[in-house]
């Protein structure tokens, strides 16, 4: 065979390159040999007799014999196999040996060069080689290459490199590279950008720049989409400096940035928290007379909120989103959502209101997301009723409210003492057949312990433990604040040690107030050991008990 399809838990690269390389050259010396195949009246004919009975697993078969190649010239030119980009990517997608796919693009484009070039054939291809991956080359099938006629298409590596990319075989990449003057390939800018495209999906930046220097000595020259890879490849790792370098490098080489350079640069700073900067971008670009995309905008307004303090930025996210409402663009649901938690994480409500108005006025349906953020925004602001109506109106658009909408309204219930209304909503709850998590028993754990019923809390851990749930952080800060504030010193510190057994590494504030209570009761010794494992394990002590 030619490919070799091993496991995704090996590195093929690493067992299979003595074998690439004396399959390309087996390959370069027979590639001046002209093969021609077998008269058409000596392939072997069956009972398909139109093209409808000419199944995925005929072409399955044919694919697996050596006179591949000339039955389907003959299947081909017998009318029972037609070729268009839906019956290329229909056979790609019922094949289960990734080998045979490989072969039908090889042979699909040598008799249609045009359909092997089109995108969604080589994509759907190399979504296949991803998945049942890696694929790589091997002697026997550039041998079966031979055979055939064929050789391993410049199209074929610029797909083989992409997979290879997503699977992080960096190594195998740059071999395979190496040799392509023995498939009878010359580098060019094309290639060079598959290559470093595949080297930025596996993470290997250093590599990806070693083979951008590397274009000019091959005669290559880097372009638009050259400098888009690497500068994304940079702002992944976080080094938006190094990007801003990068594009003007471009600029001074007569290459200028397009809606892409300047949405990925946007994304980097995001990430990078700098915020102030994404939106100097999107200035810089209205200067240089290129559109924002929608793409550009939700990048912009997701990274704004995945980034930075909701309350902050909001006026400028919300003015970048009614402009290019403005120019035409319609906003998904996925930005739509966005923008209505972020202001309601900023305890905007009304804005929120408006946003949601907007989104029904696109023809937009709000989904869970969208509801749950404003219930937990109105209970943020204790607007409590509101968010309950709100939960009313969720159910009526037929949307089952999960265990995260019922999380919010008990924790508000019981942030305000009402454990009446909060009991009847862990039954209902139950009822929809949603079982309560850590956090529903937290919201009832800490309002007991704050009303001093700590045998109803304790209770609740009890029942907390034989459903399989595991106490937090703050389900043992409850516990022990009530503990030592209710003079139970002893069932604190059997809580305070049993927190790590748990699976919990006590915080700042549960070790703080261990000791000061420690302290307070004069166990000093007690209090300076614990101090002393604390400060061993970093643990920020803001009690003096150097005593």
């Amino acid at each position: 065979m030619f490919l070799t399809s091993t496991p995704k838990t090996t590195l093929p690269y690493t067992d299979n390159t003595n074998m690439v390389r004396r399959g390309i050259r087996a390959f370069s010396s027979s590639i001046r040999t002209t093969i021609r195949g077998k008269p058409f009246n000596l392939i072997p004919t069956t009972n398909h007799s139109s093209k409808s009975n000419l199944d995925h697993t005929y072409i399955s078969q044919i694919l697996s014999r050596t006179d591949w190649a000339l039955l389907l010239k003959h299947e081909l030119s017998s009318n029972r196999l037609t070729l268009n980009p839906h019956s290329v990517i229909s056979i790609f997608q019922n094949q289960h040996n990734p080998l045979h796919s490989i072969k039908f693009y090889t042979w699909v484009s040598n008799v249609n060069p045009q359909l092997s070039k089109d995108t969604s054939v080589q994509r759907v291809l190399g979504d296949m080689l991803h998945r049942t991956g890696p694929v790589v080359l091997s002697a026997e099938l550039i041998q079966d290459f031979s055979n055939s006629g064929f050789r391993v298409s410049f199209d074929l590596l610029c797909v083989l490199m992409g997979s290879w990319g997503k699977l992080g075989l960096a190594n195998f990449c740059n071999d395979v590279f190496s040799q392509i003057s023995f498939l009878g390939i010359s580098p060019t800018t094309r290639l060079y950008n598959a290559l470093i495209h595949a080297l930025v999906k596996s993470n290997s930046i250093d590599m990806a720049y070693l083979k951008f220097q590397q274009m000019g000595s091959d005669n290559c020259f880097p372009d638009r989409f050259t400098y888009n890879v690497l500068i994304h490849g940079v702002c992944k790792i976080g080094v938006v400096d190094e990007a801003l370098r990068l594009i003007r490098q471009m600029k001074d080489k007569g290459i200028y940035p397009n809606v892409v350079t300047y949405t990925i640069l946007i994304d980097g700073f995001c990430n990078a928290k700098r915020v102030d900067e994404a939106f100097g971008v999107l200035e810089t670009m209205r200067k240089s007379k290129v559109r924002p995309s929608e793409t550009t905008v939700r990048t912009l307004v997701h990274g704004v909120f995945r980034r930075v303090d909701p309350t902050k930025m909001m006026d400028n996210a919300s003015e970048v989103f009614r402009d290019m409402r403005l120019k035409g663009f319609t906003p998904n649901l996925v930005t739509f959502n966005t923008l209505i938690n972020g202001h309601c994480k900023g305890g905007a409500i009304v804005k929120a209101r408006e946003m949601l108005e907007m989104l029904l006025e696109t023809g937009l349906q709000p989904d869970m997301f969208t509801f749950s953020s404003i219930i937990d925004g109105l209970c943020r602001v204790k607007r409590t009723d509101e968010a309950f109506k709100c939960f009313n109106e969720m159910v009526e658009w037929g949307i089952r409210p999960n265990s995260i909408v019922y999380n919010i309204l008990i924790r508000s219930l019981c942030a305000v003492g009402d454990v009446v209304r909060s009991t009847k909503l862990l039954r209902r709850m139950q009822e929809e057949g949603i079982s309560p998590d850590t956090y529903s028993y937290n919201a009832f754990i800490q309002i007991f312990c704050k009303m001093n019923k700590v045998e109803k809390a304790e209770k609740l851990f009890v029942s907390m433990s034989k459903s399989g749930l595991f106490p937090d952080n703050y389900t043992y800060s409850a516990f022990i604040e009530a503990l030592c504030e209710s003079g139970k010193l002893v069932d604190a510190k059997k809580m305070f040690y049993s927190m790590e057994a748990n699976g919990c590494s006590p915080d700042s504030y549960i070790c703080n107030l261990i000791i000061k209570t420690l302290v307070q009761q004069d166990c000093v010794e007690e209090a300076r050991n614990i101090a002393e494992r604390c400060k061993q394990k970093g643990i920020s002590l803001n009690f003096d008990c150097n005593l």
